[in-house]
């Protein structure tokens, strides 16, 4: 007897259990990535509401991520809350800052800052840090000229990170004055590092602390290549050979020197002084050799010393916190002022404004 085939109803009935059976099979395996996978910056800033205002954060409470890749991660715009402290709050564009117009009267100097911690000011009031109060300082000293700052600076932030800034955001401010906030560590990776696509960092470290999704939360060991893990800092995180390759245009001596030599060429090309505030707090890392037409300024050490001297206990925010306190910031400023006369900047940044004020 001859078997008799599906039917053409038998035939489109099991074609459609299949096509449901996987299409189940897609959603159920969906569902299972979404609930194992990695959580994603984009994923963890989208859970986080703003803090209350008043509220007391953790540092990761400050970040979210930044559209630009190099820059990786920024302040959350419009924050007032507390932090390590003191009372920490941004403008609109994710600054430790008040509102920054894009332009100034004829009578103003601005001054663009770009650095990590230090200059963000840790532990310290806004108007307490070194930037802001040199610029009260010398406006009060020339009621013709009006120094103004805008401090584009991140805790975490490296140099390669620290230019993305300036250029992003500092250089269509069309500064008279550019200050880099020098900190040994600048040439390696961030505070705040995860795998991701590309070149791209991710915070990571310090949101542990924040109660956020957790599944993805991992060390920058894990940006770190297997033989260096358990080696020193310098060794782990500054050297490119030494974290995985995506990420090593963003660490090492190369990159910090390339970094350098574009932030003299922008001031070359500007005609806008340039100054280094360095500030290292602690490092294996010896100074840098500073391209010329840079002023440096060691904020801590003697004229002339071939190594970068770490601020005086007296001066931290804490016992175990190099960060300087409002007395540090003070040491600073009162450096960086007496550089930036005796170096002829205040006369090039007041011929700068002189000009601009003749031709309003």
């Amino acid at each position: 007897m001859r078997r008799r085939g599906p039917s053409r109803p038998e035939i489109a009935l099991l074609i459609v259990s299949l096509g449901v059976a996987l299409a189940l099979g897609e959603l159920l395996l969906r569902g299972i990535a979404a609930w194992t996978r990695p959580a994603r910056l984009a994923d963890l800033a989208a859970s986080r509401p703003l803090p209350a205002p008043g509220t007391a954060v953790d540092l990761g409470d400050l970040l979210e991520p930044s559209r630009f890749e190099r820059l990786v991660y920024r302040l959350r715009p419009d924050l007032d809350v507390f932090f390590s402290g003191v009372r920490v709050r941004t403008n609109s564009d994710g600054w430790r800052d008040p509102e920054t117009p894009l332009a100034v009267g004829p009578g103003t100097a601005r001054v663009v800052g770009i650095g990590d911690s230090v200059m963000f000011g840790w532990g310290v009031a806004r108007e307490d840090r070194y930037l802001t109060r040199a610029a009260r300082e010398l406006s009060s000293r020339d009621p013709l000229v009006a120094w103004a700052t805008a401090t584009l600076a991140v805790p975490g932030y490296n140099l390669v990170m620290e230019l993305e800034a300036l250029e992003r955001f500092g250089l269509p401010l069309e500064p008279d004055l550019i200050v880099y906030g020098y900190v040994a560590n600048d040439r390696c990776l961030p505070n705040f590092v995860t795998e991701g696509a590309g070149a791209r960092l991710h915070l990571l470290d310090l949101l542990r602390n924040v109660g956020l999704p957790s599944p993805a939360l991992r060390s920058r060991d894990a940006a770190v290549q297997p033989a260096e893990l358990g080696a020193g800092f310098v060794r782990r995180f500054c050297r490119a050979e030494s974290v995985a390759p995506p990420l090593r245009p963003l660490v090492g001596d190369a990159s910090f020197r390339a970094a350098l030599d574009r932030l003299a060429e922008i001031g070359r090309a500007l005609d806008t002084p340039i100054v280094v505030v360095s500030h290292p707090m602690r490092s294996e890392l010896p100074l840098p050799d500073f391209p010329s037409g840079l002023l440096v300024v060691d904020a801590f050490g003697e004229p002339g010393a071939t190594a970068p001297a770490p601020p005086p206990r007296r001066f931290w925010v804490a016992e175990t916190d190099r960060h300087p306190n409002a007395e540090g910031h003070a040491q600073v400023a009162r450096r960086l002022i007496d550089a930036l006369i005796e170096g002829g900047v205040v006369d090039r940044v007041h011929d700068r404004v002189q000009a601009r004020r003749d031709g309003a």
